[in-house]
């Protein structure tokens, strides 16, 4: 169990870097999905809400109503220009063609004009840690 403190701890260290910009998107539904007990869940929440207030962080919210234009069928990171990672039930996926990165690029950007950021995100995150 220490090793996985400890290996959360130096992944977090990197991720966190204020040397890098951490764009964020995710829909509301992944705000209401539980792994582990209710006080669990509302540490990770006020995690998130901790991370919104890095200023190298931005993170927004796709409200599960709206009329969507872009859905991701599967999770995706973009590392700079440089690479583009997913992660499937069977095969860690890494990305390098260039026109391959900027297709999802684009998909990203479709996303981010359909979120809400700012105080509109951490409403969205508030009503769920008051609904635990």
């Amino acid at each position: 169990m220490d090793a996985t403190v400890a290996g959360k701890a130096e992944r977090t260290a990197i991720a966190l870097n204020p040397a890098k910009r951490i764009a964020v998107v995710l829909g509301e539904q992944a705000l209401h999905t539980h792994f582990g007990t209710p006080d669990e869940h509302g540490d990770q929440l006020n995690h998130l809400l901790a991370c919104m207030r890095l200023p190298f962080v931005s993170v927004g919210v796709i409200p599960a109503g709206i009329q969507r234009y872009a859905v991701a069928t599967i999770g995706f990171w973009i590392f700079d220009d440089n690479a583009v990672a997913l992660e499937t039930p069977t095969a860690a996926i890494k990305v390098t063609r260039p026109q391959e990165i900027a297709r999802y690029a684009a998909m990203f950007d479709l996303l981010q004009n359909e979120a809400v950021y700012g105080n509109d995100a951490r409403q969205l995150i508030a009503k769920v840690l008051a609904s635990l």
